[in-house]
């Protein structure tokens, strides 16, 4: 990343006890998310290392958490440079609170919210001004033809600030077309 020229990357972190511990696969595709997730798990003391060689490449790092009780795995939040709520936890606000309140940004990907879930959110958020919202389809990965590319500038008009693009895409196409469109983060 550091290489290409990135301006940071991020990880996603999930407990994997707290998260699956009652979950027997019971929902349509519980099973291959599970496996992935499993499959890709990273340890806070492994994130933690990894950060570190991050920093050393100058580069910004932040992190997506599920829930407040998944922070608590790690000894500080201090390292990290900013914080992304995935789309499915858009609403949760004991995590937003938890991160807004860090005073690093916070970016929020809308991708399983309806409009008015969005605004109720942004209602709620104005009084902040650490955040930023991210357009997002929950495909994955996202056909080119499904990313309703448009709704970057509704978006931004809806909030009164910049947005960003939050990429499921297979392909760069999406980034760069979302990048013409206004998105100040990919």
């Amino acid at each position: 990343s550091a290489e290409s020229g990135a301006h940071g990357i991020k990880f996603q972190y999930r407990n994997l006890k707290n998260s699956y511990a009652s979950n027997k696969g019971e929902e349509i595709g519980d099973e291959i998310i599970k496996s992935e997730i499993t499959r890709n798990y990273l340890a806070p003391s492994t994130i933690s290392s990894l950060v570190k060689e991050a920093k050393n490449l100058g580069l910004k790092v932040g992190i997506s958490f599920f829930s407040v009780k998944d922070i608590d795995d790690f000894t500080s939040l201090d390292s990290f440079d900013f914080f992304k709520i995935p789309s499915v936890e858009f609403q949760n606000k004991a995590l937003r609170n938890t991160l807004l309140n860090t005073g690093k940004d916070v970016l929020l990907s809308t991708g399983c919210q309806n409009e008015n879930e969005i605004r109720e959110v942004i209602n709620d958020l104005l009084s902040k001004k650490n955040w930023t919202l991210l357009h997002c389809i929950s495909n994955y990965p996202l056909a080119i033809r499904n990313s309703k590319l448009g709704y970057l500038n509704h978006l931004s008009k809806i909030c009164g600030r910049r947005v960003g693009y939050s990429s499921h895409d297979e392909y760069w196409e999406n980034c760069l077309i979302a990048a013409t469109l206004g998105a100040s983060i990919i």
